[in-house]
C-alpha cells in the first residue's frame, strides 16, 4: 500500500536496521485502515520534525551581548544651598559613638525635621569630633540641601555637616 509522499519521506527517516523496518511493518499490517491512516500521520508528522531538527555544527553559539546599563534618572543637575541645622540632643549610641540630633527645614513643607546625623550619613561620631566641632545642644551647623534643576533624580537630597553654619 503507497500513500505517497508521507510513505517516502518515512523510508528515508528510518534506521537502515532490517530488524527495526520489520517490527513497523509488522505492527502497522495489524491496524485497520483507518487506524493505519491516523497512525501513519502522527509518525509521519514525528519523523518529518525529528528530521528537520537542526545539525550540529563545529561552530560556536554566538556570544551574548551585555545589555547596556541602564540609568535611573539621571543624568541629573542640582543646585546646592546651605541651610542652618539646630542640634538639639547628642546621644551615645556606644562607648566610642554617638549621634547627633538636628532640627532642620522640612524637605517637603513647612516646619521642622527633626534628623539624625547617623541616619543621613550612616556613621556616628566619635567624642573626639565632637569636640573638634563644637557640638554642642543649641549651636547652628551647616546642612547641605541640593535641589534638582535638570533630570528626574531625587528632587531635593539633604546632607548633614559637622561644619559650623555661619
Amino acid at each position: 500500500m503507497d500513500l505517497g509522499p508521507a510513505t517516502l519521506l518515512l523510508q528515508q527517516c528510518l534506521t537502515t536496521e532490517p530488524s527495526h523496518r520489520l517490527l513497523l511493518y509488522v505492527w502497522f499490517e495489524n491496524l485497520t485502515s483507518l487506524m493505519k491512516t491516523t497512525v501513519l500521520l502522527f509518525v509521519s508528522l514525528a519523523v518529518f520534525a525529528a528530521c528537520q531538527a537542526p545539525k550540529p555544527t563545529n561552530q560556536p553559539e554566538p556570544a551574548l551581548q551585555p545589555e547596556p546599563p541602564r540609568i535611573v534618572g539621571g543624568p541629573c543637575s542640582y543646585k546646592t544651598s546651605f541651610i542652618p541645622a539646630k542640634v538639639v540632643n547628642i546621644e551615645q549610641l556606644s562607648a566610642t559613638s554617638f549621634d547627633v540630633w538636628f532640627e532642620v527645614a522640612s524637605l517637603y513643607g513647612e516646619g521642622l525635621d527633626t534628623v539624625s546625623y547617623k541616619s543621613e550619613v550612616f556613621e556616628g561620631l566619635t567624642r573626639e569630633q565632637i569636640k573638634k566641632s563644637g557640638i554642642e545642644p543649641g549651636k547652628l551647623f551647616k546642612c547641605q540641601l541640593d535641589e534638582i534643576t535638570k533630570g528626574t533624580c531625587t528632587p531635593r537630597i539633604r546632607k548633614l555637616t559637622t561644619e559650623p553654619y555661619r
